[in-house]
């Protein structure tokens, strides 16, 4: 059985998203889903955060086909916070991380600053599971 973790869960939209396209997906989040997601057949919440999450727990012997991570932190923070499930997936995974940056800065040092975060994402991810070649 295969299934998608998604990290910083609530309130649902991606994990909706996915169950809703017939994925069994594991919602991490220590905060609440909305009903109509927490009540799909395909969801389960965890309600804790990832790093105290007990994958064998909550999906025994299933295979790690993808992680989303849709939380409130630095790209480089949310690479460290993925990668113990990086490490679980199996060839050609899905991996889909929002990047968020602080602030609201407008203009080319904000844009480098952006490019910066996201090439290291990248890269961290890059380093632990092969990425596709476009």
């Amino acid at each position: 059985d295969r299934f998608v973790v998604d990290v910083g869960a609530a309130p649902g939209g991606w994990t909706a998203a996915l169950a809703e396209r017939g994925v069994r997906v594991v919602a991490c989040d220590p905060a609440a889903l909305r009903d109509d997601v927490a009540s799909h057949p395909l969801v389960t919440h965890a309600r804790c955060k990832i790093e105290d999450l007990d994958m064998e727990a909550v999906a025994p012997g299933a295979v790690l086909a993808g992680v989303v991570c849709d939380i409130n932190a630095h790209p480089a923070q949310a690479s460290e916070i993925i990668a113990p499930l990086l490490r679980r997936l199996r060839p050609g995974a899905l991996v889909v991380v929002t990047l968020k940056f602080g602030g609201r800065g407008l203009g080319a040092a904000s844009e480098t600053r952006k490019a910066r975060g996201a090439d290291e994402l990248v890269r961290d991810i890059g380093e632990m599971v092969p990425l596709a070649k476009a």
